[in-house]
Formats: C-alpha cells, sequence, structure tokens
C-alpha cells in the first residue's frame, strides 16, 4: 500500500482542507516529516490509519474526538485517502461522528460516521464497518497489524527492549496473540485444582458415611465401629465390619420374621370365629326385620292388580290413534313434492333472466372483437415489408466490429513495443552501468596486482646485503632497494579483488546480450506494426497511427450504437408482426365461438319459458288435494296425535311396573327369611370373652416384634447403602486421584513449575520461538548499524529457578567477546538496537500475516540521541528498507536529517491556529 494523495479535512491540528501529493515524494527511498513539536506531524499516519480502519493509530483516542478545534462549523471533517495497492489505485473517503453547530438557530447536531471505497473497476462499498472489513480483506491485515508494521514509534520499542520477561511477554499476548495459551495454562491450573478439591470431596464424603453407619448399643462390635468412625480402622477393614453389622441385623430380622408370621396365622383365626358371632347377631335382626315387611306388602299387592287391569282397558283408543298417525304421515311427501316444484319454478325465472344478460353480454364483445379484427388487419397491411431493414442494418454492424478489432489490435501491439522499447533503454542503460563498473574493477585488480609484484620485490629487499649477490641478477651493489610496505595487499586480497572483476565482467557481458536480445525484438515488431498501420489508416508512421486510434475506436463505438437502436428497432416491428399473425387466427375463433353462444342463449330461452308453464299447472292441481296449507302444519297434527298416544302407553306401563315391583319384593322377603332360618339353626355358641383375651396377648407380642423387625430392617438398609456408597466412593476416589496426578504434572509443565527447572510457562515458550525469529531479523540491521560490534541474543539460562524467564534479552559485544544485559547500552545504542528490534517485529508481522508487503512505513522520532557516525549506520540501515519501491518517512525533528533527506514533509504551526503543511523534494 502506497498513499498517492491524501486530503485532511479539520481533522486534528489542521483546521481547513489539507492536500499532501504524496506522489512528488516518488515511490522509492527516505523522506522526512519535520516541524514543531505538536504541529501534527504523527497526524498524518493517523491519518492514513483513520481513513482505511476507522481509527487513528493510537489507542489514546477516540475517533469522536478527532474533529479539529480550530475549524469552522461549515468546514466538515474527513479524510480523502486514493493509494495504490499491487498496482491498481483505490479512493477512500471516511469521517468521524462529531458534533457541530446547526446550519439553522444557535443548537448542534451530530454528524454521523459514514466512509466509501471506490475500487479500480468503478465497484463502490459504504458504510463505516463495510468499508473497514472490505480493506481488511484487501490487504490481508488489520489495524493493529498495519500499525505494527507501518509505524516505528521508538518510544514503544525502547520499553520492548528493556523490558523483564514478564512485561515482554504481555507485549507479545497483544501482537502475537498468544492469549488462548495462557488460557490454556489457566484453564490447566484451574482443572487441576478443581481435581484435587474432587478428592478432597470424595474423601470427606467417605468419612460422613463411615459416620452414618449404626449398631444395637449393647452389640459387642460397638468398640469397632467406634475405631473406624475416629479414622483408627484402615479403609478394608472397615468395610469388613460394616458387612459383619449389616449380616447380624439380617439374620436377627429373619428369626423375628417367622415368630411374627405364627402370631398373624393365630390371629387371624381368632378373627374368623369373632366374625362369625357378630354375623349371626346381625342374621337374627335381618330375620325379624323381613317378616315384618312380607307382612305389609301382601294387601298393597292386591291393590296395584286392580289398577292395572283399569289401565289395560285403553288398548283400543291407542289403535286408533295409530292409525290415524300412519295416514297422516304418508301425505308429508306429498308437500315435499310441492315445495320441490315452486324451487323447481324459482329456479327457471332466475335462469330465464340470466340467459337473456348472458345474450346481450356475448352480443356487445362480439362487436369489439369484429373492430379488433379490422383494426389488426390493416397494422398487418403497414408491416408486410418488415426485415429487410434489419439485415442491411446487421452486415454494416458486422463490418465495423470487425474493422474496430483491426484497431484494438493494432492499439495493444503498440503499447507493446513501447514497453519493448522502454525495456531495452532500461536494460541499455544497466549495461552502461555494469560496463563502468567492471572497468573500475578491472582497474582496481591491475592496481593491487602490481602492488603485490611491487610488494614482493621490497621483501626481497629486505634480505640483501651490500658485498653479497642479489639472488635475481647476481649483482653486490643494491643502490636503489625496494621498500617494503605493511599495508601492500596479500594474495587473498588479489584473489578477492580478480573475482569481483570477473563477477562484474559477467555481469556486463549478459547485460550486453540481453540488451541486444530485445534490440532485435523491438526491430522485428516494429516491421510488423509499420505494414500493420498502413494496412488499417494507408500512413506507416507509428505514432501517427497511434494518435489516431482513440479517435478511430470513438467514431467506430459511436457507429455501433446508432446500428444497435436502427436492429432494435426493426426486430421490435418483426416482434409485432409474428404477435398479430399469431393473434388473428385466435381472434376469428373467438368470434364463431361468441355467435354459437348467442344463437345459444336463444334456444334457451324458449325452453325455459315452456318448463316454466308446464310447472305451474302442476303445482296449482297437488295444493288442491291437500288437507293442510303446508307440511309444517301437517307435522304439527300428526305431533299432537303421537303425544296424546304415548301417554296412554305410559299409563299401563307404570301399572304394570308398580305391580311386577311389589310382586318381586314379596319373593325376595321370602327368600331372605328362608335363608336366615338356614343360618340360625346351624349356628353353635362360643366363649367371647376367653378369644377376646388371648387376642389381646397376641397382638401385644406382634408389637414387640415388629419394633424389631423395623429396627433392624431400618439399620440393615441404611448400612447396606452406606457401605455401596463407600464402595462406589472408593473407586472413584482412585480415578481421581489418577487423573489428579496427570492433571498436575501437565499444570505444573504448562506453567512453569517444575521443581527444578527453568520457570517457562507454556505461552512464554511459544513466544520465545516469535522472539528468536524477531532477533534474527533485527542483527541484519543492528549489526549495520552498530558498525558489527553488537548482536542482540536470548537469554537461554534463566537467572534462578524461581521466577519466569525465558524472554530476557543480552547482547553480545564482538570487541571484547563479552556477553551482557542490554540494560548496560548507551543511550544511542539502545536507539539503535530498540530501531533494529523494531523494524524485526515490523519483518515479523508482515510474514505471520501471509507474507504482507507495505509500501510506505513511519519512524517516528529517537535520533536525538545519536552522533554522527551512528546516525549514518541508522540512515543506512534505513536505507535498505526502501529496496524494493519502498518509501519510509522519518518523523523527526533532528536538524541534522534535513541536511541528509532532500525529500520532505514540512508541518508548521499557523499563528491562527491550525498547522499547514509544504512538501519539499
Amino acid at each position: 500500500m502506497r498513499p498517492v494523495k491524501i486530503t485532511i479535512s479539520a481533522f486534528g491540528p489542521y483546521a481547513g482542507e489539507t492536500i499532501l501529493d504524496m506522489d512528488k515524494l516518488g515511490s522509492q527511498g527516505l523522506y522526512l516529516i519535520a516541524g514543531d513539536t505538536g504541529a501534527g506531524k504523527t497526524t498524518i499516519f493517523d491519518a492514513i490509519t483513520f481513513a482505511l480502519y476507522g481509527a487513528p493509530s493510537g489507542d489514546n483516542r477516540d475517533p469522536s474526538m478527532l474533529r479539529s478545534k480550530y475549524a469552522d462549523s461549515e468546514t466538515p471533517t474527513f479524510v480523502e485517502l486514493i493509494f495504490q495497492y499491487a498496482g491498481k489505485e483505490y479512493k477512500l473517503t471516511r469521517n468521524p461522528e462529531y458534533t457541530r453547530p446547526t446550519k439553522r438557530g444557535d443548537g448542534t447536531t451530530s454528524e454521523k460516521s459514514d466512509a466509501e471505497l471506490i475500487y479500480p473497476d468503478g465497484r463502490i462499498v459504504t458504510k463505516f464497518r463495510e468499508v473497514t472489513q472490505a480493506v481488511t480483506e484487501l490487504m490481508g491485515i488489520d489495524r493493529n497489524q498495519f500499525t505494527q508494521i507501518a509505524m516505528i514509534a521508538q518510544g514503544d520499542f525502547l520499553k520492548l527492549l528493556l523490558a523483564p520477561t514478564e512485561d515482554r511477554k504481555k507485549i507479545f499476548r497483544q501482537i502475537f496473540k498468544t492469549q488462548r495459551y495462557s488460557e490454556l495454562q489457566d484453564k490447566l491450573k484451574f482443572e487441576s485444582g478443581e481435581l484435587y478439591k474432587e478428592c478432597e470431596r470424595l474423601n470427606a464424603s467417605i468419612k460422613q458415611y463411615i459416620n452414618g453407619i449404626t449398631c444395637k448399643e449393647d452389640d459387642v462390635l460397638v468398640y469397632e465401629l467406634t475405631k473406624a468412625k475416629e479414622g483408627d480402622l484402615p479403609l478394608e477393614d472397615t468395610v469388613a465390619l460394616i458387612e459383619k453389622i449389616v449380616l447380624q441385623d439380617k439374620e436377627e430380622v429373619g428369626k423375628a420374621t417367622l415368630d411374627l408370621e405364627r402370631i398373624e396365622k393365630e390371629l387371624k383365626e381368632i378373627t374368623t370365629t369373632l366374625a362369625k358371632a357378630e354375623e349371626m347377631e346381625i342374621v337374627k335382626l335381618e330375620l325379624d326385620k323381613a317378616e315384618k315387611e312380607l307382612k305389609d306388602k301382601k294387601p298393597l299387592m292386591d291393590s296395584l292388580l286392580g289398577i292395572l287391569n283399569i289401565e289395560k282397558g285403553k288398548k283400543p283408543q291407542i289403535d286408533l290413534l295409530s292409525e290415524e298417525i300412519t295416514t297422516a304421515k304418508n301425505n308429508l311427501s306429498h308437500y315435499d313434492e310441492l315445495e320441490e316444484k315452486l324451487r323447481l319454478l324459482e329456479g327457471l325465472k332466475i335462469k330465464q333472466v340470466k340467459s337473456k344478460e348472458i345474450k346481450e353480454e356475448k352480443v356487445t364483445i362480439l362487436v369489439d372483437k369484429k373492430s379488433q379484427k379490422v383494426v389488426l388487419k390493416e397494422e398487418l397491411l403497414t408491416l408486410e415489408n418488415v426485415g429487410l431493414e434489419r439485415e442491411k442494418f446487421t452486415n454494416q454492424q458486422k463490418i465495423f466490429i470487425d474493422r474496430q478489432s483491426l484497431v484494438k489490435n493494432l492499439n495493444a501491439n503498440i503499447i507493446r513495443f513501447v514497453s519493448l522499447s522502454n525495456g531495452l533503454d532500461v536494460k541499455q542503460k544497466e549495461y552502461l552501468v555494469a560496463q563502468s563498473l567492471a572497468q573500475e574493477l578491472r582497474r582496481d585488480f591491475q592496481g593491487k596486482n602490481q602492488a603485490f609484484l611491487d610488494g614482493q620485490a621490497g621483501i626481497l629487499a629486505l634480505g640483501l646485503e651490500d658485498g653479497k649477490p642479489c639472488p635475481v641478477c647476481g649483482s653486490k651493489d643494491h643502490p636503489n632497494l625496494a621498500k617494503f610496505s605493511e599495508s601492500q595487499p596479500g594474495e587473498a586480497d588479489i584473489k578477492i579483488a580478480e573475482e569481483k572483476k570477473i563477477s562484474a565482467e559477467d555481469r556486463a557481458s549478459k547485460l550486453s546480450g540481453e540488451a541486444s536480445n530485445l534490440m532485435g525484438q523491438r526491430d522485428s515488431q516494429e516491421e510488423g506494426l509499420t505494414k500493420q498501420c498502413e494496412n488499417i489508416f494507408g500512413i506507416r508512421d507509428i505514432k501517427e497511427a497511434s494518435e489516431k486510434i482513440d479517435e478511430e475506436i470513438l467514431a467506430i463505438e459511436v457507429k455501433l450504437q446508432d446500428l444497435d437502436i436502427k436492429i432494435k428497432e426493426e426486430e421490435t416491428k418483426a416482434d409485432r408482426k409474428s404477435k398479430i399473425e399469431e393473434f388473428l387466427p385466435k381472434l376469428e375463433g373467438e368470434l364463431e365461438d361468441l355467435a354459437e353462444l348467442v344463437l345459444q342463449e336463444d334456444k334457451n330461452q324458449l325452453s325455459y319459458t315452456g318448463d316454466i308453464k308446464n310447472i305451474s299447472e302442476a303445482k296449482e292441481k297437488l295444493s288442491a288435494s291437500l288437507k293442510f296449507e303446508n307440511k309444517e302444519k301437517a307435522e304439527e297434527h300428526i305431533y299432537k296425535l303421537g303425544v296424546e298416544k304415548a301417554n296412554i302407553e305410559v299409563e299401563i306401563d307404570n301399572a304394570q311396573k308398580a305391580f311386577d315391583t311389589c310382586k318381586s319384593d314379596i319373593s325376595s322377603l321370602e327368600g331372605k327369611i328362608h335363608a336366615y332360618s338356614a343360618k340360625d339353626k346351624d349356628y353353635k355358641e362360643v366363649n367371647l370373652e376367653a378369644i377376646a383375651d388371648r387376642e389381646a396377648n397376641l397382638k401385644i407380642e406382634k408389637g414387640n416384634l415388629s419394633a424389631t423387625i423395623t429396627q433392624g430392617s431400618g439399620r440393615g438398609n441404611s448400612n447396606s447403602w452406606a457401605l455401596e456408597k463407600i464402595g462406589q466412593q472408593s473407586g472413584n476416589l482412585v480415578e481421581q486421584e489418577k487423573r489428579w496426578l496427570w492433571m498436575k504434572a501437565l499444570s505444573n509443565t504448562a506453567n512453569g513449575n517444575v521443581s527444578g527447572k527453568e520457570k517457562i510457562m507454556l505461552e512464554t515458550y511459544i513466544q520465545m520461538n516469535y522472539f528468536e525469529r524477531i532477533i534474527a531479523r533485527a542483527n541484519t540491521r543492528f549489526m549495520v548499524m552498530s558498525g558489527g560490534q553488537y548482536e542482540l541474543k536470548r537469554r537461554v539460562e534463566a537467572e534462578n529457578n524461581r521466577s519466569q524467564s525465558g524472554l530476557e534479552l543480552d547482547v553480545i559485544d564482538h570487541y571484547n567477546g563479552t556477553e551482557r544485559s542490554v540494560k548496560t547500552l548507551s543511550g544511542g545504542e539502545s536507539f539503535k538496537a530498540s530501531l533494529s528490534l523494531a523494524l524485526g517485529l515490523s519483518d515479523e508481522i508482515q510474514s505471520s500475516a501471509g507474507g504482507v508487503q507495505l509500501d510506505t512505513m513511519f519512524v517516528d522520532e529517537g535520533f536525538g540521541s545519536l552522533d554522527d557516525e551512528s546516525l549514518q549506520q541508522a540512515m543506512k540501515a534505513l536505507l535498505g528498507l526502501t529496496e524494493g519501491n519502498r518509501l519510509v518517512g522519518i518523523i523527526s525533528h533532528v536538524s541534522e536529517l534535513k541536511d541528509k533527506i532532500d525529500k520532505q514533509i514540512l508541518v508548521k504551526k499557523d499563528k491562527s491556529g491550525g498547522s499547514r503543511v509544504e512538501i519539499v523534494t
């Protein structure tokens, strides 16, 4: 992502509309953002971040606080960002929610937040959150990752450099999202604690069940049971003791149960005897009562017989009423027939009227459709020759399309030709640079080689003495000895210089071949393009033809649009003709059907008139033959006859039932008297007092046995249940203790609490891997900035095994071979270390975000603590960041940087309030 143009309005310290044309800074290299403290240097990065993600770069400001306090009420607050990503240009506009004065009156109103993203293809995304999501998907990183990659804030990274393990762990947790590992540690610790509590609970539960065991107070096992409850008896012995107590109670309950069954059997026999004696007392009383009732019933039966005979004499009257009812019911169907004829007569009259209405409606439709038929036939005559023009326009359209294809193909070939020519220019320039470098390295090699040979003579001269012959020339006089120099190049230097020379010559030769190849391709394409231009435009000049292309394409498109309109008009006419030709036969059929329907309704009128006359005559004849006015009157008469008949039948039935009931009662009483007399005759007297005494004694004995059974069963059930629970909880305890020991070991490992080991948590271990990669990336810059003196290193061994470790940072001093804490570095050295660490972190975040590569980066402050040499080294490292078309903006007020960096954004405060920006290149 590279900003092309930033428009800031009423945003932060910028009161009005401020435009930053970032294209002036180019697409590669360093530029300086300088200005007074508080003028709004960092606000430029805030504006970019807000436009992209809807929030500024820092976390201490809410978007609603971004409106400039210097702005006029009429000036809107917004940021417009035009940026390039992956070679395509996008436009972003976003405004925060803020309060502004109303345009009318003295009140205020709320301006809602909004955003708009325009894609290169014209597609638009709107709304605040939707645009943020679209930007995140486009760039592949969220706001936090963007600010960590694109903004290097030195104060924050100096904290990271000097932070202990605990603080550095919190920083990495936020950056690399390792919270889930911390949560896993906490969860394992919690699970271990919960399992320990569960084991304690199971122990307490087993003890509680043991405390609930009971036995008889006089039992010899009471002493052993007391020891078990006090915890002085092993669990296995306790279980055996409970089983023994349960068995004793079971045997005692079994014996008592047998004795209880014997007593209950004897009590049952006594109950039977006493019940028999009570029954005989009742029999005597019932016998007296039945004899008295029988004496009263016999006279009543004679009286009821006389009443029954009187009622039976009314049966002939019932037969006469039945005959009259039957005759009346047979005539009811004639009333239904009369009602049916009236209904039919009414229906025919309605149909007669409806038929007349239908005929009139059909006649109206018939007239309208005949008129429609005439109009359509006239229209069809006007469309008789449709289609001929369409074929002519279609042929013209094909000719222009072919012409358009030829012109577009020519345009594409010209674009490729221009690109190839530009590539050739670049390659030729690269060759010239490589050739110059090869010549320079060739001279360097020759100079070093000559110095080496001269040096060999100097070495030989060291051994020469006057009067002794030279081993080379034999002379004994040595007037001009070659001088030996300690700084002369050695064989290794010569070899390195030769390798560089050969490498440069090979590169120059390779670039020469590539340039030659490109030149051949360009010449070949130029010849083909010249012919193509001549065929299309009649000219051989490529540049002149290129200038005609846009005008030609536009003219063709205008002509094609005109032909398209004409073809569509002809197609509309052809479609209309086809529809009329298809519709006319249908219309003819409809006219024939309507004429047939009108004729049919005339026939229906005649039929309805005849039917009405016939049914009216039959109705009058049937009405004259009936006794009552209608069916309701006839049914009312039948009902009265039925009521009279039913009353007589009920009186006869009641008299019969009364006589039969009295007769049955007398028969039942005679049977009871006979049965009671037989029972009284067979009964034998018994001694009821002696039997009652025996029953009382047996009930007392039964109560004692029941108490013994209840108490023994209660103890046995309770103890058996407790014994079962003790067994279950013991098994659970064994299982839980196994899980607890396993979980405790896992928790101790994850939380860094293993005895005798370093205190490294799981989250810290994960972060250590990130830290190692960050340090490796940071050292590529730190070694450059420190002139090869310093290298960062993660401390491998903890100072002790009592506190958390794993993220401590040391520095290796290659000048004296020592290794010490980074806290011992000086201010300038600390700045270089923290800057290197920040850049390493930025590289790692880009890598972990899927290899995202941003074309823009900001470095905020921190250069004031550097001396000239360190500043030069830091600049060298930052220049390395600009490789691959990357712009790096340095936010600083250090005056030395203004002399070292040509491209600058100068931010100044206005005396009237607010800030203004100037770009210097």
